[in-house]
């Protein structure tokens, strides 16, 4: 695990280097351990690294998250952690992971061979016992890193997006803004000098929204139990392995630390394959090691001891030695400290703040070591024609609402890059019908790339060119590299997928699609849309037809049945559940038009949900909910802060008043029908008390007195409308502003 088990390392071993807090106390200016007080009219200000905390933002550890996600839950439980901010005085910055990191992508390759056992080791769980996987199986559902970011500019809680290398960008953040906190759970920020770092992993909202608790690491208690002085931790950190110095080239090191007569000693060698020692045993010998070293400046000394064993590529594994000691240093360098209530020691954090003993201070702006210009491992990548040029203006807009976190990190990764990365989703992949995600959408994407870099108009020139010259047209070729791990696919190697331009019709290039105000350039935005999901036709675009916030739905389900590996699917039996799922969703759809029929006019058109007819009506439907595991309406009994989605956002715009908000009803539809089953009734529906009650407990963001969120339907965060009129004045505000 390298330096990523340093995390772990402090809650397993270090136990008073790991204190509870609870942040609206430290928002009061409240103390711990004695100091001055912050003034208690600025707001506590944290950072919060969403890489780390995705769970803990959509709620906790839902059984539903197997099922592709409980949306109204995730909505519900942001509105609420919105609201408790708010009246708590404390200001949240969510920065999400936007960068493409091909320097650490050794440990991205890592991490999807591990995510996809844990994908195979899911779907044998659930096929073989009928019951939600273990929460330690927990796998993100499809898009919710997404799905969350939009939910959050819609609660009004700031978002960013990192572009380059997350890490350090998050921490120049942190320095550069004076942030009171790191809210995160990564051994790069404990090994990084963060004065005040609480743990993503720990955050918990009370049932009342009375109370936000976490835990703040004290790292100068770690440092105390490894007898290491703070000042050595760069160094200790470039000897762990990380993503610049893997730990596989520094196991013979770490062996040699051990020495032949350790109890593991016999594990060095098993089976010819590469054995690495304990994460725990390697932590200790290399803080060992490092407190031992009688000049940390002599960078070149100490890589010729840690490397006297190795029998290949040394050269580059001490230009790579002295690239972690520089990486972490910068990241080390602080701006200030901004005050807040004691809860560290300042006596740690002065030493630590000269990063190496003596060294010269380096600013946070200062040229940070770039992981682009590390060599990748030879076997993994491969070499592909240069992009075509993009127009400044279209690079500008795609930089800005990437930064701002409004626009999906893949279209500014395969604009300036040329490749994207693509997670492991859960997938069967004993079942040989169905093909996997990645190659069922491809051909999508191939649309979008031609898109993105206007294909079509470059063929049209390409064309006339030729016909000038008198001779067959050069067509242009972008191929993007798609890094992704599925069924007979490693992620050790990209995968090569060609560009292509619509067939039917001339698309307009990419900068008339995004900075074109015309009524003309709406309509052909839209038709881009869908041809590139294989719907352009007139009928996709009437209403009657196909109403506007079941337009993805629809898209979805038509490219699905139009896809030849869908087309040969066999049923060999029939099952009687599909058979009455499938009439209830046909029903469904039956009401739904009489209801838009009837009610909806021009002037109120219908918005857009998350948890979308289809979502509801299947998205109990999984074997396990019979068996005896409380149903969601269970746990969606009237939560003591359940709140709208408008009650939100107008607590953000007026004064606080210690009022209760009674819960609403929702408009047009009943409780049972949104899963709100309260006393007697949610008995006879779940089964009795000892029946409902789980063996295997979900567990939630919320504290353990807490049930469940609002699922009010009309807490959309996805509602195309009103982001689609934000975006069109964020581009036009980038191009006065560039002007």
């Amino acid at each position: 695990m390298g330096v990523q088990g340093f995390q772990e390392y402090i809650e397993k071993h270090c136990p008073n280097a790991v204190v509870p807090v609870e942040l609206q106390k430290l928002a009061r200016g409240s103390l711990v351990g004695g100091g001055r007080q912050r003034p208690p009219q600025i707001p506590l200000r944290l950072l919060v690294d969403a890489d780390n905390c995705l769970h803990r933002l959509y709620g906790g550890f839902y059984t539903d998250w197997v099922s592709g996600g409980q949306w109204n839950h995730m909505l519900g439980y942001l509105a609420a952690l919105a609201k408790t901010c708010f009246n708590g005085n404390i200001e949240l910055l969510v920065c999400f992971n936007g960068a493409l990191e091909k320097g650490r992508l050794h440990e991205w390759v890592k991490r999807q061979v591990n995510e996809r056992q844990t994908a195979q080791q899911i779907v044998s769980h659930v096929q073989n016992k009928g019951t939600p996987p273990p929460k330690v199986w927990f796998l993100p559902p499809v898009c919710m890193a997404h799905c969350i970011r939009l939910a959050l500019l819609r609660f009004h809680i700031g978002v960013v997006q990192t572009i380059e290398d997350h890490h350090q960008e998050v921490i120049a953040l942190f320095r550069e803004n004076g942030f009171h906190g790191l809210v995160a759970y990564d051994s790069d920020y404990a090994l990084c000098n963060i004065p005040y770092y609480f743990s993503a992993h720990a955050l918990k909202l009370s049932r009342n929204g009375k109370s936000l608790t976490t835990s703040q690491y004290l790292m100068h208690e770690v440092a105390k139990q490894l007898n290491l002085n703070p000042n050595r931790f760069v160094i200790f950190a470039s000897l762990l392995g990380n993503h610049i110095l893997p730990d596989e080239d520094l196991a013979a090191f770490h062996w040699s630390l051990l020495g032949p007569e350790h109890p593991l000693a016999s594990l060095k060698v098993r089976a010819h394959q590469l054995v690495l020692p304990p994460c725990d045993v390697v932590i200790r010998a290399v803080a060992d090691y490092v407190r031992n070293l009688q000049d940390i400046h002599d960078l070149e000394a100490i890589a010729k001891d840690i490397f006297k064993h190795s029998q290949s590529r040394t050269d580059d594994k001490v230009v790579r030695f002295k690239k972690a000691v520089e990486y972490y240093a910068t990241a080390s360098k602080p701006l200030h400290f901004p005050h807040l209530g004691k809860i560290s020691d300042p006596s740690v954090t002065s030493p630590v703040n000269q990063g190496l003993e003596g060294r010269g201070h380096v600013g946070v702006n200062a040229h940070i070591p770039s992981l682009l210009s590390m060599p990748t491992r030879n076997h993994m990548d491969i070499t592909t024609p240069p992009l075509p040029v993009v127009a400044p203006e279209v690079l500008r807009v795609a930089e800005h609402r990437h930064k701002k976190g409004l626009m999906y990190p893949y279209i500014y990764h395969v604009l300036t890059k040329g490749e994207i990365k693509l997670s492991v989703t859960i997938e069967d992949e004993a079942n040989k019908d169905l093909p996997s995600a990645v190659q069922l959408y491809r051909p999508i994407r191939q649309y979008v790339y031609g898109v993105l870099f206007s294909l079509a108009e470059a063929k049209k020139k390409a064309e006339r060119l030729a016909m000038r010259r008198n001779h067959l047209p050069d067509y242009p070729t972008v191929i993007i590299k798609e890094w992704a791990a599925y069924k007979g696919k490693s992620p050790h190697t990209p995968e090569l997928v060609e560009a292509l331009p619509f067939r039917e019709w001339t698309c307009p290039n990419l900068k008339k699609l995004w900075l074109g105000k015309a009524v003309e350039d709406k309509n052909w935005r839209m038709r881009a849309f869908l041809a590139c999901m294989r719907s352009d036709t007139p009928a996709m675009l009437n209403p009657a037809n196909v109403p506007t916030p079941l337009m993805v739905l629809c898209c979805v389900l038509r490219a699905l049945f139009d896809c030849r590996y869908i087309c040969r699917l066999q049923i060999d039996n029939l099952d009687p559940r599909g058979v009455q799922l499938a009439a209830l969703f046909m029903y469904h759809v039956y009401n739904l038009k009489i209801h838009i029929y009837f009610t909806v006019s021009n002037t109120c058109r219908p918005r857009g949900v998350i948890s979308t007819p289809v979502i509801r009506t299947f998205g109990r439907g999984t074997k396990y909910h019979t068996r005896g595991f409380k149903s969601q309406g269970t746990y969606q009994s009237n939560p003591a802060y359940t709140a709208s989605t408008n009650e939100a956002l107008k607590d953000r715009k007026k004064p606080k008043l210690e009022t209760k908000t009674p819960h609403l009803p929702l408009e047009g539809s009943t409780a049972a029908e949104n899963g709100l089953v309260e006393g007697k009734e949610a008995d006879q529906l779940n089964g009795n008390e000892g029946e409902s009650r789980a063996t295997n407990q979900p567990e939630s963001a919320f504290s353990n007195e807490s049930k469940m969120c609002n699922t009010n339907p009309h807490l959309n965060a996805l509602n195309e409308d009103g982001e689609g009129r934000r975006d069109e004045a964020l581009g036009a505000a980038v191009l006065k502003t560039e002007e």
